[in-house]
């Protein structure tokens, strides 16, 4: 039973690596060339917590919620999303107020 945690494991933890890399990426694309890209919502979070949670490692699966915060598909891009409209419709409501 253990070969298999490990098994799945290990596969879940690339999963999660390969769509954490892939969301950081269009996070520094953004940066760097201004070319927009859509990132994936919280499948790397789940995917990582799923990882830690089947681990055969003692005490692993006490961090289950560790990719949650690392990952941009979850916290930090949701918010970015917030401040980003937060941003936004202080603008918006600043440039209506100029109007009158």
């Amino acid at each position: 039973m253990e070969i298999i945690r490990w098994g799945l494991s290990l596969l879940l933890l690339f999963i999660f690596l390969w769509i954490f890399i892939i969301n950081w990426s269009t996070v520094f694309k953004r940066i760097v060339s201004r070319d927009v890209s859509s990132w994936i919502p919280l499948a790397g979070g789940v995917v990582g917590a799923l990882a830690f949670i089947v681990s055969p490692l003692e005490g692993f699966n006490d961090y289950w919620w560790v990719p949650f915060l690392i990952e941009w598909g979850c916290l930090p891009g949701f918010l970015y999303t917030g401040f980003f409209f937060l941003k936004r419709s202080n603008q918006q409501r600043g440039n209506s107020e100029g109007k009158q």
